[in-house]
């Protein structure tokens, strides 16, 4: 679910074109996979940002050791 009461996402009629044009992660209030809440009121509920960045960087670094890229 997204809010749409923020400022970066007034001025648009079409839903679509709001949600692709203006919507940014912020905007994401509620997210809810195969019966689990994820996010809530803007907040994460099964990961801790740090995690999820921390997870990403080491992703990161296995490709760039696969691929030989220093």
């Amino acid at each position: 679910m997204v809010t749409t009461r923020a400022l970066n996402m007034g001025g648009f009629l079409e839903p679509a074109h709001l949600l692709v044009g203006s919507a940014l992660p912020e905007n994401v209030d509620t997210v809810v996979v195969d019966g689990r809440i994820l996010k809530q009121n803007g907040k994460l509920m099964a990961l801790s940002a740090a995690q999820v960045v921390n997870e990403a960087r080491a992703a990161l670094e296995n490709i760039r050791k696969r691929a030989n890229w220093r």
